[in-house]
């Protein structure tokens, strides 16, 4: 993935296809058959995917389809080391709240709001 940084103060950075790098994963995730099953008492086994109406479907994946915000572990971003040198806040960055535009800022959300 590219990345530019806005050229105006108070600009957000952008993260050029990021979003849909998101939404790309979020489906293949979604599309991949889940492996589990569930051992009933009687000793049978059935696919975990049979119990459930759309086994793999995400909030994430809604939210992306939407074109909503989301909210991002920091390492989801990318960019190694020249990003976080052109963008200092991404530096031990937990969380990082992502727009269908490619922008990125930063957030304090906890673990439980990730998207």
């Amino acid at each position: 993935m590219a990345y530019r940084v806005g050229a105006h103060p108070g600009d957000r950075p952008r993260v050029d296809g990021l979003y849909a790098h998101l939404l790309d994963r979020a489906r293949r995730a979604c599309s991949r058959p889940d492996p589990r099953c569930y051992l009933a008492p009687d000793g049978g086994a059935v696919q975990v995917a049979a119990l459930l109406a759309n086994p793999r479907r995400s909030g994430r994946l809604d939210k992306l389809e939407a074109g909503q915000p989301i909210v991002v572990a920091g390492w989801e971003i990318g960019g190694g080391r020249s990003l976080r040198q052109r963008i200092p806040w991404l530096n031990g960055r937990v969380h990082v709240k992502v727009r269908c535009d490619d922008s990125i800022e930063p957030t304090d959300a906890s673990w439980d709001q990730l998207s």
